[in-house]
C-alpha cells in the first residue's frame, strides 16, 4: 500500500503529471477489466490549476481509468482528492499517471505551490495597471 507523500513528492507529481485536477468522486467501477488492480470512477471536477487543466473546466464529469490496488487506495463515494492524469484519445476519459490523494488542507497547498509558482505575486503587480488602464477618467 501507498504511504502518505512528502511535499517534494507531491509536488514532482504535480509536475510530472499533464492534467492535475482536484475531483469528488462520484461512482467508482471496480475490475473493469481482466486485471485486477483495473478501475474507473467517474469524477466531479472541483478544481483545476490553469497551467495543468488539460482543457477541463469545473463541475466536468469525467471517467479516471487507473490500474492501481483499490483496497490500498480505499476510495469513497463522495469524497475529494488530488487527481494526477494523463490525457486519452477519448474526451473527457483520462488514465491516471500515479494513485489519487486524498484532498487535504497541506496536499492542496502543496500542489498549490508548485502549479501557480508566482501567481499571486504577479497578480497583484499586475492588478493596479489593469485597474488605471481600463479607468476611462485615468486616460
Amino acid at each position: 500500500c501507498y504511504s502518505s507523500p512528502s511535499v517534494g513528492s507531491v509536488q514532482e507529481l504535480a509536475l510530472r503529471s499533464r492534467v492535475v485536477i482536484e475531483g469528488k468522486v462520484q461512482e467508482l467501477f471496480p475490475n473493469i477489466t481482466s486485471i485486477s488492480e483495473s478501475y474507473l470512477v467517474k469524477v466531479r471536477v472541483y478544481q483545476v490549476w490553469a497551467v495543468k487543466a488539460g482543457g477541463l473546466e469545473k463541475d466536468s464529469l469525467i471517467s479516471v481509468v487507473g490500474e492501481f490496488d483499490l483496497s490500498c487506495l480505499k476510495l469513497k463515494k463522495d469524497s475529494r482528492y488530488i487527481f494526477f492524469l494523463e490525457p486519452t484519445n477519448i474526451t473527457f476519459v483520462f488514465m491516471a499517471s500515479f494513485p489519487p490523494l486524498e484532498t487535504g488542507r497541506n496536499i492542496k497547498k502543496d500542489v498549490s505551490r508548485i502549479l501557480c509558482q508566482g501567481c499571486g505575486k504577479f497578480a497583484k503587480k499586475i492588478s493596479p495597471t489593469l485597474m488605471v488602464v481600463l479607468d476611462p477618467s485615468a486616460l
